[in-house]
């Protein structure tokens, strides 16, 4: 959802109305936001899984195994990073603790300029300040490469130190990106997406939604942007063979979400759940056409 200050004005029904919705969104979503606390430095985390998974920033774990976490309820856990990617600066943190007051996740693929955001976090000592802005620049990015997704979400919501790993909040509490640095006015955050794919690929024996197809990216004839995952082989008995899929079928969307790149399909299946029907938008012989498939389990081995 795209929103502007008078959009939610409207919405809401003026600026009181917005004044209360902010707060409320504050007292939703502060409970999903840890500190991080590593010898004298600390930082911002956010809870992604209610069984202890919490995110932050891998400049703010630095070299430390052993992490002190301390919850919005003063709950203190000794935090143990699980894994890292420091290209990406993100680490997993996991403490022993289950229900733990978890982030809603949001789509950051669907992030457009214009769109009002809010970030918690504790800079300078402040706990949970939070902040609100708009999004400057968000999704494709034109590259000698083509077509690039996953790019750093900018905004001129004002953050700091102390706000590296909390998050990125749209105004219906979704977690859009974990904050991640401030790059001349513009503060950043990771996309949510990207840190889907990170936490997805470290969890054994996780199960997947499983298609049962396999692709390439290609560009759409007669056009210098569009792409598509052009099917070369469908799996017998597979999700997408008895939903009729056939090779050489061109994939342009999935559950809504557009094929551009190669990134993209992770990206969109990261939002697909095993047993539940997912609409794909094709093209067959250059006709567009609309299957529904119900994705199988696949289990990432252990």
């Amino acid at each position: 959802m795209t929103a502007t200050i008078p959009d939610i004005q409207s919405r809401f029904g003026g600026h009181a109305a917005v004044d209360a919705e902010l707060a409320a969104l504050y007292e939703r979503t502060r409970h999903s936001v840890v500190q991080v606390y590593r010898g004298n430095g600390n930082g911002a985390g956010t809870i992604w899984r209610p069984d202890g998974l919490i995110i932050t920033n891998n400049h703010v774990a630095g070299r430390s195994n052993t992490l002190q976490i301390v919850l919005s309820d003063g709950r203190q856990f000794d935090g143990h990073v699980s894994a890292r990617n420091a290209e990406r600066d993100l680490a997993l943190v996991e403490v022993d603790a289950t229900d733990l007051p978890a982030a809603e996740i949001g789509d950051s693929s669907r992030v457009r300029p214009g769109q009002l955001v809010v970030s918690i976090g504790h800079p300078y000592g402040q706990v949970d300040m939070l902040t609100a802005g708009i999004i400057c620049a968000a999704g494709q990015t034109a590259t000698e490469k083509g077509l690039q997704t996953g790019d750093l979400l900018q905004m001129d919501a004002r953050i700091g130190p102390g706000n590296s790993g909390g998050p990125l909040i749209d105004i219906e509490g979704r977690v859009l990106g974990i904050n991640v640095m401030v790059a001349g006015r513009m503060g950043m955050a990771i996309p949510s997406v990207t840190v889907e794919r990170f936490v997805a690929g470290l969890v054994p024996g996780g199960a997947h939604a499983y298609l049962g197809v396999n692709g390439v990216i290609a560009q759409l004839p007669g056009s210098p942007t569009a792409a598509g995952f052009v099917l070369t082989d469908v799996v017998a008995g597979s999700p997408a063979d008895r939903a009729g899929l056939m090779q050489g079928d061109v994939i342009r969307t999935i559950a809504g979400h557009d094929i551009v790149d190669q990134e993209s399909i992770p990206a969109a299946m990261l939002r697909v759940r095993a047993g539940q029907e997912v609409e794909i938008g094709l093209t067959r012989g250059g006709d567009p056409r609309t299957f529904f498939v119900v994705p199988t389990e696949q289990l990432q081995p252990r």
